[in-house]
């Protein structure tokens, strides 16, 4: 009896022993990877982009008349002056609309095309955060002890750019003035659009004298200016993890990144022209594409699932510079400078 109580215990121990081995094989195992090579896909979260924006406020002329010297159609921002159903006889048209009641003059009508030119004025934003994708190649080449390996990184992502900022500045006023003869006539009443069939009062059909005046800082403007893009983000610099437990595993990595940022700056202004005049708008956008050298740190946790495919959340830092970008006058420092953000995302091993 006593010695098949001696075999049971020998038994048993030797059952227990085997599943001690059994399970330090198994987390073994799971410890070391199958495979050096690691594919990871991602969503990438950064922030911390900032806009400098400076000598805004230039609206071009939105009309061009012709001087003096031959007949013509002139267009205003306050009127026309134009040839009308005889062909201006006499050097006098019936065709003509003017839009304030100060045009008016005691001899002459005057009509005006307004434009600014940038004061200075200028407007800060902030990107907020650009998110995009992120692709991850990782490929072991070593290990110190089962749980902790060293590698290199590979990476590419893109990420948004999309900063805009609303204001309303001041700019300098240019204004040309053209002055037309009223040759004795009786001026209507503003606003004035002259009859189709050649009926009205006659003025002259040319401008007598044409000046341009600039008003310092008198122009009144509202405007949205934006930088949108994006840039594409490649990485590489070496790795080491460490595994945690069975499932988790710590990973840090830092080295060089290249940032190729490409980014589309808008312009929307909108002139208000002194007495009550219409407004007038301006739009335009340029595209730039800047390479921007720097470098980056990461921490990652990873969560493994199997042996081969588990989850990762990693926290991102970078420095790439910043970039100036001009659109006419104005121009936008695009400072991308020292951002940082998040990724999370599905990795496997191959």
């Amino acid at each position: 009896m006593l010695l098949t109580h001696k075999f049971a215990c020998a038994l048993a121990a030797c059952f227990l022993t085997t599943l001690a081995v059994r399970a330090d094989e198994t987390d073994l195992a799971f410890t070391l990877r199958p495979s050096q090579n690691e594919f990871s896909f991602g969503y990438l979260h950064l922030s911390g982009i900032k806009v400098k924006f400076g000598n805004l406020g230039t609206v071009p002329p939105s009309q061009t008349p012709v001087a003096a010297g031959i007949e013509s159609d002139r267009r205003y921002n306050d009127g026309t002056v134009a040839i009308d159903l005889n062909g201006n006889p006499n050097g006098q048209t019936t065709s003509w609309a003017f839009t304030n009641a100060s045009q008016i003059l005691p001899n002459d009508i005057a009509y005006h095309v307004y434009s600014a030119t940038s004061s200075g004025a200028g407007a800060s934003a902030n990107s907020g955060a650009g998110s995009g994708i992120d692709v991850r190649v990782e490929r072991a080449f070593g290990h110190f002890g089962p749980k902790v390996q060293w590698g290199v990184l590979a990476a590419f992502g893109f990420v948004s750019i999309d900063s805009k900022v609303k204001a309303s500045i001041n700019a300098n006023l240019i204004t040309q003035t053209d002055l037309y003869s009223l040759d004795g006539a009786t001026p209507p009443t503003a606003p004035y659009v002259a009859p189709s069939d050649g009926s009205g009062p006659a003025i002259s059909s040319q401008p007598h004298s044409r000046t341009t005046t600039t008003f310092v800082n008198s122009a009144s403007i509202d405007g949205q200016w934006s930088i949108h893009g994006g840039a594409y983000d490649i990485r590489l610099g070496p790795t080491i993890s460490a595994r945690v437990t069975r499932r988790w595993e710590l990973e840090f990595s830092a080295g060089a990144a290249i940032m190729v940022a490409s980014t589309d700056f808008t312009a929307s202004e909108i002139l208000h022209p002194p007495d009550g005049t219409p407004d007038i708008s301006y739009t335009a956008v340029k595209t730039k594409t800047k390479i921007l050298p720097g470098g980056y740190a990461e921490a990652q946790v990873k969560f493994w699932l199997t042996e081969r495919t588990g989850f990762y959340i990693a926290g991102e830092y970078q420095v790439n510079g910043k970039y100036d970008q001009a659109l006419g006058n104005r121009t936008a420092n695009i400072d991308i400078g020292k951002s940082s953000g998040f990724e999370v995302g599905i990795t496997t091993r191959f």
